[in-house]
């Protein structure tokens, strides 16, 4: 083998690097999912998404400037970004390895890390593009982006529950839907893209559906 073939291989196996992973889930998301398969690191996706999320609240909100207020707010954005993450992971991850999958958490977890870093980065975008467009701040403050999906059929206070149904009918979601699916089939050993993205819309489904029932039965 020439000396010009063994340096174009060991490029190739050189691990991709976390910021090019951060860029990949946008433009490149298959390439991204077998990274992560090889080198499953989530802490940078998790940073960056907690600033986006804390930006975001400092942008939209204007919280207190005191600093241990501030640091409240920058706990409030952090953890959501960490909590729901880290549930939801092992839920894949459980269901995953009962139909046979062969994968580990970490992968699972550093999987949807990055998802979720695409979901959060995109709805700022939305926001930001809202508010330089429309220049309203009410507007960009709602917890339902009517310009993705359905919610704004129906308000919240005239039924919580249809509100949530309709606002779960949301492009980006489903996106954010296959590219979890695409990123489980890659990540896990044995498992099809088909299986891969039913599992995932089961989960999905059942999950709308308890929050509905939970919100029927609060409203």
């Amino acid at each position: 083998m020439s000396v010009s073939a063994q340096s174009e291989n060991r490029q190739q196996a050189k691990p991709l690097s976390s910021w090019w992973k951060l860029q990949g889930i946008f433009f490149q998301p298959g390439a991204t999912f077998q990274a992560i398969d090889k080198n499953p690191n989530w802490l940078l996706p998790f940073i960056i998404t907690s600033l986006v999320s804390f930006a975001r609240m400092l942008i939209f909100h204007n919280p207190s400037t005191v600093p241990f207020k501030l640091v409240l707010t920058f706990l409030t954005a952090a953890l959501p970004c960490f909590i729901p993450v880290l549930v939801c992971s092992g839920a894949f991850f459980t269901t995953f390895v009962l139909f046979g999958a062969e994968t580990t958490f970490k992968k699972v977890f550093s999987l949807l890390m990055h998802t979720f870093f695409f979901m959060t980065a995109v709805n700022v975008g939305i926001n930001l593009i809202v508010l330089f467009v429309v220049l309203d701040f009410d507007m960009v403050n709602q917890e339902n982006q009517s310009l993705t999906n359905l919610g704004f059929l129906v308000s919240a206070e005239d039924n919580l529950a249809l509100n949530y149904l309709l606002s779960s009918i949301d492009v980006i979601a489903f996106y954010h839907l296959y590219l979890i699916g695409l990123g489980l089939s890659i990540v896990s050993q044995k498992v099809s893209f088909k299986l891969s993205m039913g599992l995932v819309a089961t989960l999905w489904a059942l999950y709308v559906a308890a929050m509905v029932v939970i919100k029927t039965i609060v409203a």
